[in-house]
């Protein structure tokens, strides 16, 4: 929560702890809420943590970095008074803020009714099985797709597989299918399998019915739920037609045969194409030493090019200063946009980090020292007249 203090990069915070496992933090929601010292703005940060173990574990202490803005002393004159307008911040000071720790106290699954195919889910969830195709011809595979989705935890979860058996040969085991990501809603998972099955022989089959056990916090039991079996029609294959080949490689192509070589005649040619007296060179035509002049100069550029993008890399004060002309056009011109429909006080704070960024970066200061007497110190080594500050804009 932030009160009547201007802040400013803000960061996502950072929870320690072991014992458990924390989600990606989602972006934050902002809301205003009204407290006895006034309003205040509150960034809400959600995530998923899951226990990893039983017992009592520690959760945090949080910590997350900002700025806070801190005004100058009194109101002077020139730069003294740009810099110390109400909408504008003296100082920037970084700030590291803790929270208090949370303690949770984390049970243990019961082994009373635990199912022999329980592999770690808890929450609750469903549980879906489909095939295609269900008419095929010996030997051709068939895709099962296996989907669990609910709320709760899936993280390190064995999926049920078909196993292989009589007339049915199992390709490749279940595996998590890229993409498969928790949902968009708060808690909600939902994991995607995939197995590779092949009928060897034809007549009607069965897949064996699958099985998928969880553990229902809100109920204190473990449930089951299972998918009946799946029929399959197969047919026998067509004479003379191949299998289809889902994994291995492709055969070799056959080995060429031995060329026997032998002598022949030689024929005239009837164009022997463009002549050219002997003893002629290229290098003394000017297309030659034209296309070399054209190779050295790209080489040039390239040399200069790599040095200017080294320089851009390696020295961050170079890179302030060059790109700080174009940051600050860029930054007034998102502040004129703010000012069409009347947001002076977005107008404002946009024109003074743009003017405090340009500053730092052409007078080569670090963030948070770009204060009025700072710079016009800068400034009248440079050999700018003290009363610019003062001059109408």
């Amino acid at each position: 929560m932030v009160g009547q203090i201007r802040v400013s990069d803000v960061q996502y915070p950072t929870v320690g702890g072991d014992g458990f496992a924390l989600d990606k933090l989602t972006e934050p929601d902002q809301r205003q809420e009204q407290t006895p010292d006034g309003p205040f703005q509150v960034l809400d940060f959600a995530t998923v943590l899951t226990p990893l173990r039983s017992g009592t574990l520690t959760v945090g202490p949080a910590e997350m970095g900002l700025s806070m803005m801190v005004r100058g002393r009194g109101g002077g004159r020139g730069f003294d008074r740009f810099f110390n307008d109400p909408f504008f911040g003296g100082e920037q000071r970084r700030l590291e803020v803790t929270s208090d720790p949370l303690t949770l106290n984390v049970q243990p699954l019961p082994e009373a009714g635990k199912p022999a195919d329980f592999s770690g889910a808890v929450g609750t969830f469903d549980f879906e099985v489909k095939a295609a195709p269900l008419d095929v011809a010996a030997g051709d595979p068939v895709t099962v797709t296996l989907t669990m989705r609910g709320t709760g935890s899936l993280e390190n979860v064995t999926p049920p597989t078909i196993p292989a058996g009589d007339g049915l040969r199992v390709v490749s085991a279940a595996a998590n299918q890229p993409g498969s990501q928790p949902a968009a809603a708060a808690n909600v998972a939902e994991r995607t399998y995939e197995q590779v099955v092949i009928p060897e022989r034809a007549g009607t089959m069965n897949l064996p019915a699958l099985r998928f056990s969880w553990f229902d916090p809100t109920t204190g039991t473990y449930k089951t739920a299972s998918h009946p079996v799946i029929p399959l029609v197969v047919s026998p294959r067509a004479a003379g037609s191949a299998p289809s080949h889902v994994i291995g490689a492709a055969p070799p192509l056959p080995a060429a045969k031995p060329e026997t070589l032998g002598h022949d005649l030689v024929f005239i040619k009837d164009t022997p194409g463009d002549l050219r007296p002997i003893g002629a060179r290229r290098y003394r035509s000017v297309g030659f030493w034209a296309l070399q002049l054209g190779a050295l100069l790209a080489w040039i550029a390239v040399v200069v090019f790599d040095q200017r993008r080294r320089r851009l890399h390696g020295d961050a004060g170079y890179a302030r200063f060059t790109r700080a002309g174009r940051e600050a056009r860029v930054a007034l011109a998102a502040a004129k946009d703010a000012l069409r429909p009347g947001n002076h006080a977005l107008f404002y704070d946009a024109v003074a980090r743009a003017l405090t960024d340009y500053l730092g970066a052409k007078l080569q200061l670090p963030p948070g020292a770009v204060a009025a007497d700072t710079v016009a110190a800068h400034l009248a080594r440079r050999g700018v007249a003290s009363d610019v500050g003062d001059r109408p804009a």
